[in-house]
């Protein structure tokens, strides 16, 4: 089994090209009839430097003889309501090849790990409406239902 550790920057070009997988996997089918493999790859590469370089922000890897075979991002937010910091695990993806070996289940358990190193008790994650697999990961992993997001598609005025 891969061992983790925390990213380090010569792991950068396999974490951009994991997440542009992953991030192109999750995208709704309506969702990519608008827009291209390029766009959702480059707003992957904005929300992975964003969350690498933030404070306490952090990459779980999956490591197998030196190449990453797998991610998970980490880092925190601030309750919307409170204020209070909780943690954020974001992007989740492991190779095909290492899938349903329970990496995903260690990543999320040393994510947790390291929020509790730095003080953080409580952890959330968004998972969209079209990801029944994300979904189903994140209850797995012992998270709860603690809010939604719903959407509409606005009609076009009529002057």
């Amino acid at each position: 089994m891969p061992r983790l550790r925390y990213w380090q920057p010569s792991d950068l070009p396999d974490l951009q090209r994991m997440s542009n997988i992953a991030t192109w996997e999750i995208t709704p089918a309506d969702d990519k009839a608008h827009t291209t493999l390029e766009q959702v790859a480059a707003n992957a590469q904005q929300n992975l430097m964003a969350m690498l370089q933030s404070k306490f922000g952090t990459a779980i890897v999956a490591d197998e003889g030196g190449q990453p075979v797998g991610f998970l991002l980490v880092g925190l937010q601030e309750n919307d309501k409170t204020g209070q910091p909780h943690g954020y695990m974001a992007d989740i993806y492991v190779e095909p090849a290492f899938r349903r070996q329970g990496l995903a289940q260690a990543m999320h358990a040393a994510a947790e790990d390291y929020l509790r190193s730095i003080g953080i008790g409580k952890a959330a994650n968004w998972t969209h409406a079209h990801n029944p697999l994300g979904q189903s990961s994140s209850l797995r992993h012992g998270f709860q239902l603690w809010g939604l997001m719903l959407s509409k598609e606005l009609p076009s005025s009529l002057s």
